[in-house]
């Protein structure tokens, strides 16, 4: 501020500031503006340094340690010696009581924090003028007033009042000129975060057309690589070398990985594009898990993996769609089959809980690590790469039927612990 720069030469300020951070960086400021700054860790060494050397301002701190901001004012303005200095008290004004508190001190103005450097300086300023005009008209006088529900007897003189009001408005005006312009750089960004999610809202239409496309286009000749690999394996497994009927076996269970890749990146593209549609109807819920068991049987054989079905309600209807539905079930059997040990068990069950239905599948594995669990849901999350025995997961299974529970209105969790294998649960309101 130029025009403060001949007032501020040489100028001494005390600073009275038990933080360490704070204070330093009050100092600096003021030493750019061509003040001369000194510190005081409290109130006590700020008493002690005004019998060395008078400054020709204080700005203090109010919440200190042994001695606060309203007991070194109310010292310095009652040692005639020192009565003179004026006193800028720095609080938050949190408590309308502040204003009082800084009357009966004799407090010649307030800083609210977190301040500008401009509006100190413009405060100091402000403040030494004043103390300028008014050294002759300080007579005082005895009064008495209500404020905040209680009476107050003060002695004051009127030139002080008005400076802290005055004060006490230009840093709520102040503030409310910090609020509008905040609130100006808010809107600001709040449209740039809208331009943005626009975009990327584009972007992931785009990728999704992408994946449908491409996804379209690989399905169809994979399904034929898997056909004539099933074909070949039917008829020459007995009539082939074992090195063929191992790159048989390999061709075959590759092009399956790749179809179930292919068909979950269909799903999954059409569920994010929000044009997902449900065709719902009244299912025995029980049948349905049922089939998917009897679907599952020969996967767990190989890993000699015993499937229960433990069913509360075996007439139990469910509004939902049945192919999602199996979808569902299919995914959390097969993960669950896939990461159970050899010769486990893998336990579903179903059970009516007020107006929702609750399933759950229990594998008999490891559990799932830690750091694991907060990806579980995303796409392609690396928990899903592997099984017990090896087996290939694409890292969508859950993604998709965590998307689809929540197009029914349900939710799905899960618990975990080291050691004691994995269940996952899911709830479905059942209204139509």
């Amino acid at each position: 501020m130029n025009m403060n720069e001949d007032l501020f030469s040489n100028m001494n300020v005390l600073i009275v500031e038990d933080s360490p951070t704070q204070a330093i960086l009050l100092k600096e400021a003021l030493e750019r503006h061509h003040l001369k700054a000194h510190i005081a860790k409290d109130g006590y060494e700020a008493l002690q340094e005004l019998q060395k050397s008078l400054p020709d301002i204080v700005i203090s701190d109010i919440e200190m340690p042994r001695l606060n901001g309203y007991d070194v004012c109310k010292h310095i303005k009652s040692d005639e010696s020192l009565k003179a200095i004026p006193v800028i008290l720095l609080t938050n004004l949190t408590n309308s009581m502040d204003v009082i508190k800084g009357i009966e001190c004799g407090a010649d103005s307030f800083l609210t924090k977190p301040f500008e450097i401009n509006f100190l300086l413009s405060t100091i300023h402000d403040v030494l003028e004043n103390r300028k005009l008014h050294r002759t008209s300080e007579q005082e006088k005895k009064t008495s007033f209500y404020f905040s529900g209680q009476r107050h007897f003060l002695q004051v003189n009127q030139v002080q009042i008005m400076d802290l009001l005055l004060s006490t408005y230009s840093n709520a005006v102040q503030k409310n000129n910090e609020l509008e312009k905040a609130y100006r750089n808010l809107n600001l960004i709040h449209e740039e975060l809208e331009k943005k999610n626009d975009e990327l809202n584009d972007l992931n239409i785009q990728k999704n057309q992408f994946i449908g496309m491409a996804a379209h286009d690989l399905r169809n000749p994979l399904t034929v690589i898997k056909g004539y690999s099933d074909l070949l394996l039917t008829r020459l497994s007995d009539k082939v070398d074992k090195d063929s009927l191992r790159i048989l076996e390999r061709i075959q269970s590759s092009s399956s990985f790749m179809l179930r890749l292919i068909n979950d990146m269909l799903d999954i593209s059409v569920i994010e594009s929000g044009t997902v549609s449900l065709h719902k109807s009244d299912v025995k819920m029980a049948d349905l898990i049922q089939e998917s068991i009897i679907l599952h049987q020969s996967g767990a054989k190989k890993k000699n993996v015993k499937l229960i079905f433990n069913c509360k309600n075996s007439g139990l209807i469910v509004h939902c769609d049945a192919n999602k539905m199996s979808q569902i079930l299919n995914n959390l059997i097969s993960n669950a089959i896939k990461f159970s040990n050899e010769n486990g068990i893998v336990e579903i069950s179903l059970e009516s809980k007020d107006n929702d239905i609750l399933l759950s599948v229990k594998d008999s594995g490891v559990g799932i690590s830690p750091e694991m669990k907060e990806q579980l849901f995303q796409p392609f999350a690396k928990s899903h790469a592997q099984g017990t025995h090896g087996e290939k997961g694409t890292g969508l299974g859950l993604a998709i039927v965590q998307k689809i529970i929540e197009e029914h209105k349900g939710k799905i969790w899960f618990k975990s612990d080291s050691g004691e294998g994995t269940t996952f649960f899911a709830s479905i309101p059942n209204t139509k």
